[in-house]
């Protein structure tokens, strides 16, 4: 059983291998082929008992060494880290101007960059600690995209590796749950091949969740605001550790957190309308692979005529309000699990309830649903790359919209296999 999991651990290898060097984003057909035989290939090791095999886990390390010298196939981003980069190293705020207010003023080869960014028209999203690292890997690469892109993916590597350590600290967990983060294909796809920055985020999201399993609160408070900080969203999950504190920890730690995210984000100033701005327009403008935003745009259709999005874009906050708050109501306070099924339904109703969510928005439900015991995460994980569909410019629309389809349907089932899985498990318990 052993051998054969890890003759499919070295086919998973070598698919994701092919894909990264050289598959684009554009060839669906290729891609989704590549990647459902990894994905099927993963789940045959995970089955073969692999977890806390040694040799295995150093074919991964190896695997993720040589990912570092494929430049991104799947995602356009990293031109625009570069690109953010580059202008903090010649002087510029990277708030104060948008790409197509500097072009011309900017070294030559930034602006053969220019071409391959994706929002020319749009001030930078990225948050300041990661403008730091942006800066930081422009020095090192020598002018060189190639060089930066090794330099940024190196960053990645040694955040991936450190987070691999404390998934086996969880004193509730198998310590061979790590594998199935190891090894799941989207996180070898999105952080070890296109270099997505929640290869940062994560690891400091789930420190924050150990630290606090162990009675830390004031680090967690730090961990806590540089996940947030790094990828803005986690700030939401605050009330949730606060119901899990109590009302007097809670007093410190709220603060504490604030502050420190504050002072983490406080480089956007003054330009923080421009920061700020393109996140609004990122609700109300942007829209790719959503699921009841879809559902709700077509109802708003029929009713006006046309896509409704800047009204859509304003009402989902307040939904995401209301079912956040529902689930801190359902939560147990001072019950670690509870505190982690919270944060993973808050983050999955944010996704369900966005215009937009990429594959790598993703990413964070693994490492949650592998520490609260939900598999619906990893059957998302490997269906959500039905939606690089959308990138590909020969298939009709028809059939973007089954892909899309067939991917949250298979959420749809995992989900309801969750629900018996622990409705079973709360009758159990009572009997």
């Amino acid at each position: 059983m052993r051998v054969k999991g890890r003759y499919s651990l070295i086919a998973l290898s070598v698919l994701v291998l092919i894909q990264a060097f050289f598959i684009r984003q554009d060839q669906f057909l290729a891609s989704i082929l590549l990647f459902g035989a990894g994905f099927g290939f993963y789940l045959l090791a995970g089955t073969a008992r692999l977890q806390d095999d040694p040799i295995t886990n150093r074919l991964n390390l190896f695997l993720k060494i040589i990912l570092l010298f494929a430049f991104p196939q799947g995602s356009d981003d990293l031109y625009r880290f570069f690109w953010d980069g580059h202008l903090l190293l010649q002087g510029f705020h990277p708030y104060a101007l948008r790409p197509d207010e500097v072009l011309g003023q900017l070294e030559p080869f930034q602006e053969v960059i220019y071409d391959h960014l994706n929002s020319p028209a749009y001030y930078s999203v990225y948050p300041p600690p990661l403008q730091f690292l942006f800066g930081l890997c422009a020095l090192a690469s020598f002018k060189s995209i190639f060089l930066f892109s090794i330099g940024w993916k190196f960053l990645l590597l040694l955040a991936d590796q450190w987070l691999l350590r404390y998934l086996t600290k969880f004193p509730h967990l198998d310590p061979g749950t790590a594998f199935w983060y190891r090894w799941n294909p989207l996180i070898l796809s999105e952080i070890a091949g296109n270099g997505h920055p929640e290869g940062l985020m994560i690891p400091a999201l789930v420190l924050s969740l150990y630290l606090i399993s162990h009675q830390r609160t004031a680090l967690s408070s730090f961990t806590l605001a540089l996940a947030a900080a790094i990828k803005l969203f986690p700030i939401a999950l605050l009330p949730s550790f606060a119901r899990h504190l109590g009302f007097r920890k809670a007093i410190s730690h709220i603060p504490l957190t604030l502050m420190v995210f504050v002072v983490l984000i406080f480089p956007v100033w003054p330009h923080g309308d421009h920061f700020f701005s393109s996140l609004k327009l990122y609700f109300q403008k942007f829209e790719f692979n959503g699921s009841f935003y879809e559902i709700w745009k077509s109802i708003e259709f029929r009713r006006h005529g046309h896509n409704n999005i800047a009204f859509i874009g304003k009402m989902i906050p307040v939904l995401f309000v209301a079912f956040a708050g529902f689930v801190l109501i359902l939560q147990r306070p001072n019950h670690f699990q509870s505190l982690i099924r919270s944060c993973l339904l808050i983050w999955t109703g944010y996704l369900l309830l966005s215009t937009t969510v990429h594959p790598w928005y993703v990413l964070p439900l693994i490492p949650l649903g592998l520490l609260s015991g939900f598999i619906f995460p990893l059957a998302w994980s490997g269906a959500v790359f039905l939606s690089y569909s959308w990138y590909d410019p020969g298939l009709g629309m028809g059939w973007k919209g089954a892909f899309q389809a067939m991917e949250y349907a298979i959420l749809a089932g995992a989900v309801v296999v969750d629900l018996v899985k622990f409705r079973k498990q709360g009758l159990e318990a009572k009997s």
